[in-house]
């Protein structure tokens, strides 16, 4: 039986795991985020590859040498179709999760994502199908993959701020990209051949998530760390016992969803992660559209884009720790008979979003070199926020045995919202022009205001 504990007791996990078997569970876990979640952050270094492989470079016209717009749209629509359709996929884990226990969902995650390397291990250049579906396939897991670690982070006391660690292992999963390009680069291996590598790896991770991983639910009330190896070895069923039937836990799920919190989570992630994926995939065409003022100022079209990788990269891996520990602290110090503390951590980054989108908007309208540079700076902001907006909001509705519904209808209508990319990215191929691109980041912003 799991062993009940208060929330504030230090010895969470007492008589089931050791603190080193935790920081065990916890590291194998961040690993796991670190090495399949790549698509979320990492897509610009994709991207790269993918055009110097010769992707979709069949439609290009002979003298588009730098920039090939409709091989930019084909490679944009992988990540459109992927952040729309991963929605699915993540619901179908996420009822595992809440029904059948995380260990079968972070199993049955792990056994898509494999099929999602061997669609990509498939890919051929000129071809969509293999490498869209395996994209899907990879981002829908890679999400789970996260959300599904979530619960390690209850081994600890500061567990909000590990939450957000266990993000920055996603944050620094864009590395995996520019990995991928500097082996291809050296080496004779391609994409392909990267994405059989890597699927071997989510097999190993298999294993270790069996051996080392929590697999029963860790909550705030009860929060046992007892592994697959240590249910067995008591003797106890492997899914979780419920105190009511399915269908109770369905009502009481649904009934989360009405909550006013939860409401305006799902339109501000929508908003932030709709103008995530498209800034992503027009981020070059932005770039080359502002070519005479880089130009001007002594650099090229190559240092920016560049530059942009490497703003990202140093943003969002220091925003997680940072505002993890600020809003841990924010929590610890406020109590609940002055303020609800749980929301005070909500608003920090709702703050962080609108300050974000408004530099953003500032920025698409300007063609200097400081507005570009604010376009960096505050997409990095709005990419790195928005998850953790749905993190903490999820972690404020739900209990932690019913999170993986609610993150998925948030992904599911995020993933709706980002068919909409397609007439802007069409419009830019067709016509070179980025106005509609501005329009949106502006009406994002003042969705945001309305939503507060």
């Amino acid at each position: 039986m799991e062993q009940e504990v208060e929330a504030n007791d230090p010895g969470i996990g007492t008589g089931f795991m050791s603190f080193s078997q935790k920081c065990v569970a916890y590291g194998f876990g961040f690993i796991d985020v670190f090495l399949h979640t790549m698509l979320i952050f990492g897509w610009s270094a994709f991207t790269e590859m993918y055009k110097k492989e010769g992707y979709f470079r069949q439609d290009c016209e002979p003298d588009e040498l730098e920039v090939c717009r409709s091989q930019n749209a084909k490679i944009s629509q992988i990540m459109v179709y992927a952040a729309s359709f991963a929605g699915l996929i993540i619901f179908m884990l996420g009822v595992i999760r809440d029904y059948l226990g995380p260990g079968l969902s972070l199993i049955a995650t792990k056994i898509v994502l494999t099929l999602g390397y061997v669609m990509m291990w498939q890919a051929v250049p000129g071809e969509l199908d293999n490498l869209l579906y395996g994209w899907v396939l990879q981002y829908g897991a890679g999400v789970t993959l996260m959300i599904g670690n979530l619960p390690n982070s209850r081994l600890f006391e500061w567990s909000l701020f590990l939450i957000t660690v266990n993000t920055l292992g996603a944050n620094l999963s864009q590395f995996n990209g520019q990995i991928w390009e500097l082996i291809s680069d050296s080496t004779s291996l391609t994409s392909c051949d990267l994405s059989a590598i890597w699927g071997c790896l989510t097999i190993f991770s298999i294993f270790t998530g069996v051996l080392f991983q929590p697999w029963n639910t860790v909550t705030t009330e009860t929060r046992a760390g007892r592994t697959f190896l240590s249910i067995f070895r008591a003797g106890d069923l492997w899914i979780e016992k419920r105190e009511t039937s399915p269908m109770a836990n369905f009502k009481a799920t649904m009934k989360c969803f009405a909550s006013p919190v939860y409401i305006s989570t799902v339109l501000l992630f929508s908003v932030g992660n709709f103008i995530s994926h498209m800034s992503l995939s027009l981020i070059n065409d932005f770039i080359f559209d502002r070519k005479d003022v880089i130009e001007a100022s002594g650099s090229t079209y190559e240092d920016y884009l560049s530059f942009f990788n490497i703003t990202k990269t140093v943003i969002n891996t220091a925003a997680s720790p940072i505002l993890g520990f600020l809003m841990q602290f924010l929590r610890n110090k406020y109590n609940a008979e002055k303020y609800d503390e749980r929301l005070i951590q909500l608003v920090w980054p709702y703050i962080l979003l609108v300050l974000s989108l408004g530099l953003m908007t500032i920025g698409v309208f300007q063609s200097t070199i400081g507005s570009i540079w604010l376009v960096f700076i505050s997409l990095s902001f709005v990419m790195r926020i928005g998850y953790f907006y749905e993190l903490f909001s999820v972690e404020i509705c739900f209990p932690y045995s019913t999170m993986g519904i609610g993150f998925a209808i948030i992904e599911i209508f995020g993933g709706v919202i980002n068919f909409a990319e397609e007439p802007i990215i069409e419009r830019n191929r067709t016509t070179g022009e980025l106005d509609w691109f501005n329009y949106t980041i502006a009406a994002g912003l003042g969705i945001a205001l309305l939503v507060s």
